[in-house]
């Protein structure tokens, strides 16, 4: 699995790198794959966050939106943020 993830992520298939990482991972350290099934018809890309329990989406806005709803139902608390491609700053 790994050398698939490396073989989507240098031909710039990043978004299916990432859920081939996050779906490989989650199996690994016995993680319900279920959030990241449910959100991959909605979003570009979906993973596990770190080394879990949480789950990441990315993707267009219209996506995440359903991605929010069918998380909502889920135990935890759903964040929305953007991607900043430049630089970074402490608050």
């Amino acid at each position: 699995m790994a050398r698939l993830v490396e073989e989507l992520a240098f031909d710039g298939e990043y978004a299916r790198a990432m859920t081939v990482n996050g779906l490989a991972f989650s199996a690994a350290l016995g993680f319900s794959a279920d959030p990241a099934v449910e959100a991959m018809p909605h979003a570009a890309g979906v993973s596990l966050s770190g080394t879990g329990p949480s789950v990441v989406a990315v993707g267009a806005a219209d996506g995440l939106e359903r991605v929010e709803e069918l998380w909502a139902d889920r135990p935890g608390e759903t964040l929305r943020t953007t991607t900043r491609s430049t630089g970074g700053r402490y608050l």
